[in-house]
């Protein structure tokens, strides 16, 4: 069930995944060789080494996550499913419709030591369980030249982790995909403490 869509509300949110080879052929992808990015030096390499301690101490999968619940079929329709295609395999990561050409990610998802961008990838829009291809979804590749990493990002202090994402294709809007609801420029709200949903697949 965990390769299903779930939810947690948390204060605070970050995961993401990826495996050792590439899985993807075109818009097929190979889930059974999902790996966990945290297995990864590239994933490591960018926290401070206090927090490198823990690389070998984390927890198993099933102790990661408590009182989530498995969410209903779009009911998070600007959540992306964002496979990356690294030199040494495919990450897999999460991401957000921000247009029907852009999605919205981690830089971390995208990009390599020293910020080498991945050569390109699979986003799926659309998905309740992103094992299979079901009708509601839409698969569409990005490019290396699709990515933009913030200018200022940093994978060793872990700064402007963000990045975005071009589709080679636009998505179309359905009642399972939509663009995620943003704050107007006014908005000047900083959202520090306010209660958040993490959403995600697992492994």
């Amino acid at each position: 069930m965990a390769h299903k869509i779930s939810v947690l509300v948390v204060l605070l949110l970050g995961s993401s995944l990826a495996i050792e080879q590439s899985a993807l052929d075109g818009t097929d992808v190979d889930w059974s060789k999902v790996r966990s990015i945290d297995e990864f030096d590239h994933y490591w390499a960018r926290l401070p080494p206090e927090l490198q301690l823990y690389r070998n101490s984390e927890p198993g999968p099933a102790s990661r996550i408590a009182n989530g619940f498995l969410a209903t079929p779009g009911q998070f329709p600007y959540h992306v499913v964002l496979l990356a295609e690294f030199t040494l395999g495919t990450g897999l990561c999460g991401g957000t419709v921000l247009t029907n050409s852009y999605i919205l990610t981690a830089a971390h998802c995208v990009a390599e030591y020293y910020g080498i961008k991945a050569n390109g990838g699979l986003a799926i829009m659309g998905a309740f369980d992103r094992t299979i291809v079901e009708p509601e979804q839409q698969r569409i590749r990005f490019e290396m030249a699709g990515i933009t990493i913030h200018p200022q990002y940093s994978y060793v202090n872990v700064r402007n982790d963000v990045a975005i994402v071009l589709l080679n294709t636009p998505m179309s809007y359905t009642g399972r995909i939509q663009p995620t609801r943003l704050p107007v420029p006014s908005d000047l709200r900083t959202f520090a403490g306010v209660q958040g949903t993490v959403i995600g697949y697992g492994r």
